[in-house]
């Protein structure tokens, strides 16, 4: 049913959406939901966000939500990250704004790290922020050790510190035994890393 909806969405994304709120409400619904907003918003973006604003609120309605963000994403991410930006507080916001900081900052990572300094601090900051440093640690770990200070929540910072260490690591053991000895991480946690290999 995925398939037909997605399909359906990009020959006709008027009558899509209508045959899937004919569906009872539930599972299968809300996944028609997904499928052809993912597929709507590969061509029209903006009528996929419009149309998930009047679904009525819950799973499916953040299913969709995160399906247009995805998508969105990957061909314009400023505008998606502005309809994030437009979502409340909670677990919807968070989840768009980590989508829109993994994407755009595997596309063009001097742009992703622009939007991120732009953003107030919060949950949904340091989720975005998190992603970002996730995405980056294998390739730009110098980058991700930047942002991996950034984050508020102690526990989410030392943790991704600690996973761009190893990163960094595999890739420059020299420059990473520097950052980790000079980092803000706990001794115990320097000490166990700086041991890894020895």
């Amino acid at each position: 049913m995925n398939n037909v909806a997605s399909q359906w969405a990009n020959t006709d994304p008027k009558a899509a959406p209508a045959w899937a709120a004919n569906l009872a409400a539930g599972k299968e619904r809300d996944q028609a939901y997904s499928a052809i907003t993912s597929s709507w918003a590969q061509h029209a973006p903006r009528d996929a966000a419009n149309f998930v604003v009047g679904l009525p609120p819950g799973e499916g309605q953040h299913r969709a939500a995160l399906a247009v963000i995805n998508s969105w994403s990957g061909s314009d991410p400023q505008s998606a990250a502005a309809w994030a930006g437009t979502f409340p507080d909670g677990g919807l916001r968070n989840n768009a704004l980590e989508t829109v900081a993994r994407q755009w900052g595997q596309n063009d990572p001097n742009g992703a790290a622009n939007w991120l300094t732009a953003l107030p601090a919060g949950h949904s900051r340091d989720a975005a922020v998190n992603s970002f440093v996730g995405s980056m640690a294998w390739q730009y770990p110098e980058l991700a050790a930047q942002w991996a200070v950034r984050i508020d929540d102690e526990q989410m910072r030392f943790n991704q510190m600690e996973n761009v260490a190893r990163s960094w690591m595999n890739s420059d053991e020299a420059g990473a035994r520097v950052w980790i000895a000079q980092s803000p991480m706990p001794e115990e946690r320097k000490k166990r890393l700086l041991n890894q290999g020895r």
